[in-house]
């Protein structure tokens, strides 16, 4: 009896470590957390801050002016292969730097243009009068530059308010800066026109300032149609009522200033 105690006391020995083992085995082992590492962010200072809150408002960030420059370029060469699409992707409020380039390198083109007229007048022919170039230059470039920021104002005015339409201001500059793509290029080839000695030369110069104008004309009726949603039976009142009182607008203020 005592034997098969002893060997009934051994058997449960072996099955209490068997089990033990199996526990043992089967106990999964901890799991380990992923460790997300945050991103370390600077503080700004203060003028920081204010600077960087300046240039998202208004994009004027070196990136953006040389982005700006060849966007201007890339409008002017795409106006004449493909203007419907050139003046759909200029006019938005994000080029509003491009125009405002497009705008100051017209008024630059018009005072090289003025100097290249009076040059070709008095060199050579009068004796007792030189102008002034470098005051007509900027006289000319400054005169530009009031009269296409008044048609931009007017533009938004009578588009927005007269005519009940959409559109922003920097819309309107942007569109104001494409629809001189032609006059830069026609005060450049002018500029070296002048200097021919030809008669018809004046004629050409005069054909090429009319084709010019009537190209911009074109360009801004294109560009409200595309950013104004104005009744398409009012488009032509609207480019015409804006041209008249651009017009005026640009003649009360010569007066007032002169």
């Amino acid at each position: 009896m005592e034997d098969e105690r002893e060997e009934l006391e051994q058997q449960d020995d072996f099955v209490a470590e068997e089990t033990l083992i199996d526990e043992h085995e089967v106990e999964e082992p901890a799991t380990v957390e992923p460790v997300v590492v945050e991103p370390v962010v600077e503080d700004l200072t203060e003028e920081e801050e204010v600077k960087h809150e300046e240039t998202k408002k208004t994009g004027f960030e070196g990136k953006d002016i040389q982005k700006s420059a060849q966007d201007s370029i890339e409008a002017i060469k795409n106006i004449f292969t493909k203007p419907i699409d050139a003046i759909k992707e200029f006019v938005t409020d994000n080029n509003l730097i491009a125009g405002i380039i497009m705008i100051l390198v017209t008024c630059i083109t018009a005072g090289i243009f003025r100097i290249a007229f009076l040059k070709r007048a008095y060199d050579g022919v009068s004796k007792y009068y030189k102008p002034e170039y470098l005051k007509e230059f900027f006289t000319t470039a400054g005169d530009g530059l009031l009269k296409y920021a008044v048609l931009a104002g007017v533009a938004y005015l009578i588009v927005t308010k007269l005519f009940k339409g959409k559109g922003t201001i920097k819309q309107m500059i942007a569109l104001v800066g494409i629809s001189l793509s032609l006059v830069i290029i026609g005060n450049l080839v002018c500029s070296i026109l002048i200097f021919i000695d030809e008669d018809f030369i004046t004629n050409i110069i005069s054909y090429i300032d009319m084709f010019a104008t009537i190209f911009s004309v074109l360009i801004i009726y294109e560009g409200i149609k595309h950013i104004s949603e104005v009744d398409k039976n009012k488009l032509f009142l609207t480019v015409a009522t804006l041209s008249i009182i651009g017009t005026a607008c640009v003649d009360i203020i010569h007066k007032i200033f002169d």
